[in-house]
């Protein structure tokens, strides 16, 4: 009995050494992401939010498309087609039904199609 509490305590400070060492090495490497949570000027930098608010914004079904990377050691945002296409459409959505937001919000559905 007392061998096997003593190996299972020496696994469980084995497993816990290792998870603080990974965690170690993930926060020396610098972070990249979207540090906005809505809408479609995109932030990328290190300050990545945990979590964002529900609040739905005009263009958010873009940002699926939207990435960020490090590029020559710096967090940019990474250009894409379907991003570029979605964002184009949503503008034309809003210019062109500007006042009139049930449409608009009808109009911005299509354009991830």
């Amino acid at each position: 009995m007392k061998k096997t509490l003593f190996l299972f305590t020496i696994v469980l400070l084995a497993l816990c050494s290792a998870v603080l060492a990974l965690e170690k090495r993930d926060q020396s490497r610098p972070r990249c992401g979207i540090e906005n949570c809505h809408g479609l000027d995109i932030i990328c930098g290190e300050n990545v939010p945990k979590e964002c608010t529900e609040i739905y914004m005009f263009g958010d079904r873009c940002r699926q498309y939207a990435k960020c990377a490090i590029v020559d050691g710096k967090c940019m945002f990474i250009e894409s087609k379907e991003f570029n296409e979605c964002k184009l459409c949503i503008e034309k959505c809003c210019e062109t039904l500007e006042n009139n937001m049930p449409e608009s919000f009808g109009c911005e559905s299509r354009c991830e199609q």
